[in-house]
């Protein structure tokens, strides 16, 4: 009966294991695929209503450490640095503090999404609004 128990223990624990290692590769590589060339903007929208006005041509570049981008208006500063939080390393965060979370990654199509807590007017438009954004990328 201890024999029984002892294999019974042991094969719970290396299936256990299997588990967490198909768990693990199974994760993206959020930094490499950041990385790996520039993001185009696909669709923007602020608490679900279609604002692809607002970023006409915007794309970001992340190297390891910083990032730059084009047409961001005042939510996309057209630089800055960044790092990757989170136990799933899914949250960026930037250098002037927002938090930026990494909705969906893949090889050519990634989704971002911030709160912007930021209301500006200019040059008679509006140039950047309050709300949830998402950004969907492609490559």
């Amino acid at each position: 009966m201890k024999k029984l128990l002892s294999c019974w223990m042991i094969a719970m624990v290396l299936l256990q294991a299997s588990c967490n290692n198909e768990k693990t590769a199974a994760a993206p590589d959020v930094k490499a695929l950041l990385t790996g060339s520039t993001w185009k903007i696909k669709t923007v929208t602020v608490d679900g209503m279609n604002k692809n006005d607002l970023f006409t041509n915007l794309s970001v570049t992340f190297t390891a450490t910083e990032f730059t981008a084009l047409n961001g208006g005042l939510v996309w500063p057209a630089s800055g640095t960044w790092t990757l939080s989170g136990a799933d390393q899914r949250t960026i965060i930037r250098n002037d503090g927002t938090q930026i979370t990494v909705a969906a990654i893949s090889e050519t199509e990634l989704t971002l999404q911030l709160m912007w807590s930021k209301t500006t007017l200019g040059s008679g438009r509006v140039e950047s609004i309050q709300g949830n954004h998402t950004f969907t990328f492609g490559k």
